[in-house]
């Protein structure tokens, strides 16, 4: 495989760091204490840094598919499918037929435009494992623009088998509002804010799926929720004004498109 370029190039597996001393009652920096910090980051939506602290997760225990699978989505949240589908297939190089890696990578390649390639890899993850929460949301995902009705499914069982049934719910509901399906996307992500106040990320969805919606004064107070919970991130405060360009021409189109359907 080609050897990755550009700004994730850096993403490569180290050698386990040896253990660092903590002063007083500090936390031990180890794998564990990565991956809180970038599930944390993630919650936050700030999925540069949540990247940055699941691949140092993986530094530090390189046997960990769980933060290569984090690290993956991380990479799609940040609009890189194709760095998603590279880093993928250098994990299913050290995990082979790992059906968590296959079912992100299945993501990573329907978002590249390869529809057919994504669905035979999401076929192989489903025979490899029927009890993975990512499986089930990259098949959703597969399905949601023909079937909604399968998709529902699809979702019910990744929550089923999830073992963070709130990140899941967040995760279903992200990949509603990426498909448009602004309905299906206010209804997890109401769930989500419920079930993980904290989460600016969680609110700015919520408003967005709202808004797209209609509902004027309910994507007001979440996307202010989600300013309030994230003071520096300006993405919540240009959504919550939604006089910046980008975010007004976004606006207006999602109304049109509502509305003409």
């Amino acid at each position: 495989m080609d050897k990755p370029q550009g700004r994730f190039s850096s993403l490569e597996i180290k050698a386990p760091s040896p253990g660092r001393p903590q002063a007083g009652g500090a936390p031990r920096r180890d794998a564990a204490y990565y991956m809180d910090m970038g599930y944390r980051a993630e919650l936050a939506g700030d999925h540069e840094t949540a990247l940055n602290q699941y691949s140092t997760a993986l530094s530090e225990n390189p046997l960990s598919v769980e933060a290569w699978v984090a690290q993956l989505w991380m990479l799609l949240y940040l609009k890189e499918p194709f760095e998603a589908d590279l880093w993928a297939d250098r994990a299913l190089a050290a995990f082979p037929g790992q059906p968590d890696l296959m079912a992100v990578k299945s993501l990573a390649l329907m978002r590249c435009g390869l529809i057919a390639e994504a669905g035979e890899q999401n076929d192989a993850a489903l025979a490899g494992s029927r009890d993975s929460a990512n499986i089930w949301l990259a098949r959703g995902s597969l399905q949601i623009a023909v079937d909604r009705q399968a998709a529902s499914a699809c979702f019910k069982h990744a929550l089923a088998a999830s073992a963070d049934r709130r990140q899941t719910q967040l995760r279903i509901g992200d990949l509603c509002l990426f498909h448009h399906k602004y309905a299906d996307a206010e209804a997890y992500l109401r769930e989500a804010t419920l079930a993980l106040p904290e989460s600016a990320w969680a609110w700015y969805g919520y408003g967005l799926a709202q808004r797209a919606l209609g509902r004027d004064e309910a994507a007001k107070a979440a996307l202010a929720k989600a300013a309030q919970l994230a003071p520096n991130d300006s993405r919540y405060h240009a959504a919550l004004s939604g006089n910046v360009g980008g975010i007004g021409r976004l606006w207006r189109w999602l109304k049109q498109k509502i509305f003409s359907e």
